[in-house]
């Protein structure tokens, strides 16, 4: 079974640190079809550098011309965003390895 492309939105300000755990958690989910967007809202260098040091394909990262704000970053990451399903994550917050298989699991099981 193909898995379908779940995309992960991740809206960030100036926590390069805690940044780059939180994209390496959702890396390392056992769906490995993703797409994880960072949209960055700050105003610091340090965040594009820490998302550089990090090798994936699946890594997408897109600087705001202006402060947005959480909730505009996170509509922003969804113009960019070509997933079947899409997710939200803080920069700050980490899941459980399975999460993403798990609530897919959940869409599976609920009736439309």
């Amino acid at each position: 079974m193909n898995k379908p492309l779940v995309s992960v939105i991740i809206p960030t300000f100036n926590r390069p640190d805690i940044l780059q755990k939180t994209i390496s958690n959702v890396l390392n989910q056992t769906w490995e079809n993703l797409q994880v967007l960072v949209i960055d809202d700050g105003n610091s260098k340090k965040n594009k550098e820490a998302i550089q040091s990090i090798v994936d394909d699946r890594l997408i990262y897109k600087k705001t011309n202006i402060r947005l704000g959480c909730a505009k970053a996170r509509i922003e990451g969804i113009k960019y965003s070509k997933g079947e399903y899409i997710t939200f994550i803080d920069d700050d917050d980490n899941w459980n390895n399975n999460f993403i298989t798990h609530q897919y699991q959940v869409f599976q099981e609920k009736p439309s």
